[in-house]
């Protein structure tokens, strides 16, 4: 039986094909998919490109055990795996792992196949993959000199013209140069492993994992403008005077959330060392990792607004939205029974009242809110959330945005954020929102939608497995779909009618909530 010699990388995704298999048709979709859902250098350039694993594979089922065995893999070292044989895979993965084997061998890697060697093999003239990745603007010529950009760095014969004399003060600089850059690298390296980590294994969000392995990708591709030789031979560990230097906090990390920013901190410092020492090797190089680093920015404010809207939003799962109108027994009897049944989160939501009217009501429902330790949101206006002493303002789409909201109530309220696809949910992820509303889910007798705006469950099962920032369902929630809400893996929701139009709301909201974790 034939095998291939492979890169980690490949090896891991072939595997997973394999051990995919046993439950499903493999195709040379499934493979492209494979390779912008593994961690591998063709999935970045393709990620990149607007290319997502989503629009290949649209199945959930099918979307989810290929990443699972993915992820199964990637803490694997690849002596551990099992030989990969081409008469293990359909004809037409075979042909396209010869047309890998071929692309290998003609770039000089000595026929060990890569990612971008597989991607190369699926772009081969004539596949449907090849003319879908045209048509969404990635070409065969872009792979190739993707790839011929990346290997810039080849073997080359030493000048062995060599000239005995002291050395000058030009060539021991070059040294300490080098010996910071790989140092600076090194830290960078090692740190963006851990955030990665520390977001896949403790917040579980796909998204912002994705977005750390992108920077640590990226970080690759830059320092392929330093040469590696050089980098390996000015190493001087043992005369480095820094790795004997500790301080006390170096030793300690109280919580998880002190890894994370610990080792965020270590590659923002890492970047700006790159960045500075990189001036005096390659113009090109501190660009590229000053990108990087506003990326790395971005994504500590993320983390950190997640760590703590998760801490604010502790077994609150019941969030009641509330106006006038919808009290046919009147706002004050409806808050205080519903809060008595387990609503954790009240909003005042009133489109028609005059700012001194709706101010009023605003007090008054800080004031029943205040007393029975529940939060009090207000719909639209964060100046009026700040004149009532609110805890936040919930926000739309065509409202102010996050960041317009936080300006005026500040830091340390609550801004939430309506969403109605996965890109605005994962933008208000990026932006600091505390939490967002997702829907509507169903009809609401509440608000009017016209049915194409209607998300349905699918948007709830793709939030859920992609974000970690609070997240409740809302639109025509009510006792009768809830359960198939909660199966979607939300475990928070917002509701109006399913409280409001019970004449019992202490019962409506008690026998919600009981539905609920938390």
């Amino acid at each position: 039986m034939q095998t291939l010699r492979l890169t980690p990388g490949a090896r891991r995704i072939l595997v997973a094909l394999d051990r995919l298999q046993q439950s499903h048709t493999l195709n040379a979709w499934l493979l492209l998919a494979a390779l912008i859902e593994a961690e591998s250098r063709a999935g970045d350039w393709l990620k990149r490109a607007g290319i997502i694993a989503h629009h290949i594979v649209p199945e959930d089922d099918l979307h989810t055990s290929l990443t699972q065995h993915l992820m199964a893999l990637d803490a694997i070292n690849t002596d551990d795996l099992p030989f990969v044989f081409l008469d293990n895979y359909p004809l037409e993965l075979q042909e396209i792992l010869h047309a890998a084997e071929y692309w290998a061998a003609d770039g000089g890697r000595g026929l060990e196949v890569a990612t971008e060697h597989l991607l190369l093999g699926l772009m081969k003239s004539g596949t449907p993959q090849q003319a879908w990745l045209a048509e969404a603007g990635f070409s065969l010529e872009e792979v190739q000199a993707l790839i011929t950009k990346t290997n810039l760095h080849t073997s080359e014969p030493l000048d062995i013209s060599l000239e005995l004399s002291a050395p000058s003060v030009a060539a021991s600089e070059a040294i300490d140069t080098y010996r910071a850059l790989d140092a600076s690298a090194n830290r960078a390296r090692e740190g963006l492993r851990v955030v990665e980590d520390f977001i896949r294994f403790v917040l579980n969000d796909r998204y912002l994992a994705e977005l750390a392995k992108n920077i640590r990708h990226g970080l690759a591709d830059a320092l392929i403008y330093l040469d590696e030789r050089t980098l390996i031979a000015a190493r001087d560990t043992k005369r480095d005077v820094g790795t004997n230097i500790k301080t006390s906090n170096e030793a300690k990390r109280g919580l998880l959330s002190h890894v994370a920013a610990a080792n965020i901190k270590r590659v923002e410092e890492a970047f700006r060392s790159l960045e500075e020492f990189g001036k005096r090797v390659h113009q090109q190089l501190p660009r590229k990792i000053e990108e990087l680093r506003y990326e790395m920015y971005t994504l500590e404010k993320a983390i950190f607004s997640i760590l703590t809207a998760r801490q604010r939003l502790e077994h609150r799962h019941l969030y009641l939205v509330i106006g006038e109108e919808q009290s046919h027994h009147g706002i004050g009897p409806a808050i205080r029974e519903a809060i008595k049944g387990g609503v954790e989160i009240v909003q005042l939501r009133e489109k028609r009242k005059p700012d001194r009217q709706l101010l009023s009501i605003a007090h008054k429902v800080r004031e029943w809110t205040r007393d029975a330790g529940v939060l009090f949101i207000m719909n639209d206006r964060p100046d009026l959330a700040l004149l009532a002493e609110a805890d936040g303002v919930h926000i739309g789409q065509t409202e102010l945005t996050v960041q317009d909201a936080r300006r005026i109530v500040g830091p340390d309220k609550i801004v939430g954020l309506s969403t109605h696809s996965l890109e605005q949910a994962e933008q208000a992820e990026l932006d600091g929102a505390d939490y967002i509303g997702v829907g509507p889910v169903f009809t609401s007798t509440t608000k009017s939608f016209g049915e194409d705006e209607i998300v349905g469950l699918e948007l709830l099962t793709q939030v859920a497995a992609h974000l970690s920032i609070p997240a409740f369902a809302i639109g025509g929630i009510n006792i009768d779909n809830l359960p198939a809400v909660v199966a979607t893996g939300i475990e928070r929701v917002a509701v109006s009618s399913a409280i409001c139009s019970i004449h019992e709301h202490q019962q409506a909201a008690w026998q919600l909530r009981k539905l609920l974790p938390g």
